[in-house]
């Protein structure tokens, strides 16, 4: 079929070729050689080449494959017609999410076809197969986990081995066990000679003082991070023990420190639960660095702030840059400042109420920016509106051309008629994504305007989900600076600038320092404390 582009998709989990598994037989060489009888029988061109390397099917997200989401966005742009895979098996494990993706494909105009399975998405019987094809799959994918699982178990229960993956800190892998490596056990043990010295008080943040001072740095390259550090002193593949599953399993691993030496540095550092939990903010997600020096530490130069308490100083809630607080000193820690919670959540609403109503009733730059686009929309839908009539206009007139009066042939008519209705099925999908994208529009807008009387008028007896559902539809991030904020609005962005910069925090809105808030007693009253340097905004 001339001018009939097609795109193939390789997945493994892992590479035979390269040393993977053995559950993986289908190396990626086998697959294109199915997906390339399939070219060869159809004459098809092929226009793209995707694959995906050690790439689970089951454990990892599709929108985490990058070849996936390169097909998918070369299938919406109209770049090819048709995706060929070796199994259906190899766009995902499960039903729910193969379904997901081949209706995603199916949306652009693109047929999912299985090159051993023989079966093509765009007819009755092929999607049928697929819906039959997709539960099996996903019970071979859990069947498949589940004997990994048991195997796992039984070489660590039995034959006392590791499990496998990478080796931990302080180890290398050699015929296939766990060997002291010479160049980081010796880091290990000095680790754990650390914690004992120091105790209880800041264990994690000296051991990291020490690893950055002689330039010491994990596997992955980069910083250690005190959970880094915390995770290390609570392994007790150290003591020659393997946890798995939530049990301790004795594995001939040679240790690197005693059992006396772990047992006491466990006491020191507690049980391996998390400091804290995950909970919801109102300006979570909100707040974002702007730091610069992240991206030579291989971070989002946007890192977002988090929130937490000052363990140790009181209750002194505030909202912290997540490098500030992981790397506590050295070259990876961000200058930014801290941002005391209470006023900065106290300020923002004020300004932002200040906001709207300068806006009043007039247009503000984001609502012009969305009835532009609406207009372009409608527009758009208009134009296509149109050209569906003319064609559906072209169909009629060949029907009538080929069965009424008889002036074209049989073949011509099946080769306009194919040529004028796939013109067609593109002008709908195009329509229909049009007019979905015009409803999200005028809702969005519509949402605007309710989030802006509730802002003014309910704020105070709004609920938490609410207030954070209001946020989300005025603001689009806040950006931190040394001496101000930045609100970036769906308008015109403002600024916030605090009435207090004391001890590299900002405190907005009048708020103060917490009186217990320092290292020395003589810093917990500022008042009582001439040497501190306190810069206060001058009011207007």
């Amino acid at each position: 079929m001339d001018g009939f582009r097609a795109a193939a998709y390789v997945r493994v989990s892992r590479d035979k070729s390269q040393g993977g598994r053995k559950g993986e037989i289908i190396s990626p060489a086998q697959q294109m050689v199915a997906i390339q009888r399939v070219l060869d029988e159809t004459g098809w061109e092929l226009s793209h080449e995707e694959k995906d390397i050690d790439y689970s099917g089951y454990r990892i997200h599709y929108t985490k494959r990058p070849g996936l989401m390169r097909l998918l966005e070369a299938a919406k742009n109209r770049e090819f017609q048709a995706l060929i895979v070796y199994k259906i098996d190899r766009i995902g494990r499960t039903a729910a999410e193969q379904l997901e993706i081949i209706s995603t494909f199916e949306g652009h105009g693109c047929r999912v076809i299985s090159a051993t399975e023989r079966f093509d998405t765009r007819t009755p019987s092929g999607r049928l197969a697929r819906n039959l094809q997709a539960p099996i799959s996903q019970f071979y994918s859990e069947q498949l986990s589940e004997n990994i699982r048991d195997a796992k178990l039984t070489m660590v229960a039995e034959k006392r081995r590791s499990p496998g993956g990478q080796p931990p800190y302080g180890y290398r892998w050699e015929n296939k066990r766990l060997v002291p490596d010479p160049g980081s056990a010796p880091v290990i043990k000095q680790m754990f000679e650390i914690a004992l010295s120091v105790g209880k008080i800041q264990t994690c943040q000296r051991i990291w003082e020490y690893l950055d001072r002689e330039g010491v740095r994990p596997k992955s390259g980069r910083p250690w991070s005190l959970d880094s550090i915390r995770y290390v002193l609570r392994n007790p593949i150290y003591i020659g023990k393997q946890r798995y599953l939530g049990e301790l399993y004795e594995v001939d691993v040679e240790p690197l420190v005693s059992k006396e030496t772990w047992n006491a540095v466990q006491a020191i550092v507690g049980k391996g639960k998390s400091r804290s939990t995950f909970k919801r903010h109102l300006l979570s997600g909100f707040i974002h660095c702007t730091w610069e020096g992240h991206l030579e530490e291989g971070w989002s130069p946007s890192t977002a702030f988090v929130y937490e308490h000052q363990s140790g100083h009181g209750d002194n809630p505030r909202y912290v840059c997540r490098m500030g607080r992981r790397y506590p000193q050295g070259r990876g820690r961000c200058p930014r400042p801290i941002l005391a919670r209470e006023g900065l959540e106290k300020a923002l609403v004020q300004e932002l109420m200040k906001w709207v109503r300068r806006q009043g009733q007039k247009d503000f730059s984001g609502d012009i920016a969305v009835k532009a686009e609406i207009e372009e929309t409608t527009k758009a839908l208009e134009k296509l509106g149109a050209e569906l009539s003319q064609v559906s206009g072209m169909i009629n007139a060949l029907f009538e051309d080929y069965h009424k009066y008889r002036v074209i042939t049989r073949e011509q008519f099946a080769e306009r008629n194919a040529i004028y209705l796939e013109e067609q099925a593109q002008i709908k999908t195009e329509y229909e994504r049009l007019e979905y994208r015009l409803g999200l529009l005028e809702a969005n807008m519509e949402a605007q305007a309710d989030a802006k009387i509730a802002l003014e008028d309910s704020w105070y007896h709004l609920d938490f989900d609410e207030k954070r559902q209001v946020l989300v539809l005025l603001i689009k991030r806040i950006l931190v600076y040394d001496d101000r904020l930045t609100v970036e609005t769906y308008g015109e962005p403002f600024d916030i600038h605090p009435t207090l910069i004391y001890r590299h925090c900002l405190y907005f809105a009048g708020q103060e320092p917490r009186a217990n808030v320092g290292m020395f007693t003589s810093e917990r009253n500022p008042s009582k404390n001439p040497e501190l340097r306190i810069k206060r905004r001058k009011k207007k």
